[in-house]
């Protein structure tokens, strides 16, 4: 099912209170707008189903770690994370990068993006953690055959169109979500992933 530009931002200010609504906790505040998000979540594909799209995700990329990192209901998407290279920086520090595929469950789309983080070495990893992240819609030409790996499990197994990259950061007026100040939340942000490159 193809929906075009104005359909998606439709159905995406259908899932998130009115910017309006901004100084009030996000869903909690507004009842119809919560129900509305959890029925969409209590109608997408059982996670069993979506591990199976991981498994063959796995199959297809030999040699590369590949997991769910769907983080519960907090964003409106499955999640898969490919762990493609993780570089030694100075100190012991290191640069990892990632191909994520996102499966919505609020609208018949899903996303590819390609996240890089710095994580410090031990034992400052506890104090410190992650001290930068990053993540962009734009996959560079190096990570396609990943990232197109990974959108093609995903499209044959739940019939769906990618969110196209034009699209992605198209601005949702009408949708306030906590991690964004309002006025500022993107499609990608509100059907897919609000931080795409915090990853496990």
């Amino acid at each position: 099912m193809s929906m075009d530009k104005q359909q998606l931002i439709e159905l995406a200010e259908r899932y998130y209170p009115s910017v309006s609504d901004f100084y009030e906790p996000a869903l909690e505040s507004v009842p119809d707008v919560k129900a509305a998000y959890h029925e969409a979540w209590n109608r997408a594909p059982s996670i069993e189903s979506w591990f199976e799209t991981v498994s063959s995700i796995q199959r297809s990329l030999p040699g590369t770690r590949v997991h769910d990192a769907t983080p519960g209901r907090s964003c409106g998407s499955f999640r898969v994370v490919a762990h493609v290279k993780s570089e030694t920086l100075v100190g012991g520090a290191r640069l990892e990068t990632n191909v994520i595929g996102f499966r919505s469950v609020l609208a018949p789309v899903y996303g590819l993006a390609w996240a890089q983080r710095i994580l410090a070495p031990r034992p400052e990893t506890k104090r410190t953690g992650c001290p930068w992240r990053s993540a962009s819609a734009e996959v560079p030409e190096e990570l396609r055959p990943v990232a197109e790996t990974i959108g093609h499990h995903i499209e044959r197994d739940s019939g769906f169109q990618r969110l196209p990259v034009d699209l992605a950061g198209l601005r949702v007026p009408g949708a306030y979500l906590a991690s964004r100040y309002p006025g500022e939340a993107t499609l990608f942000d509100a059907l897919l992933d609000p931080d795409p490159a915090n990853v496990p």
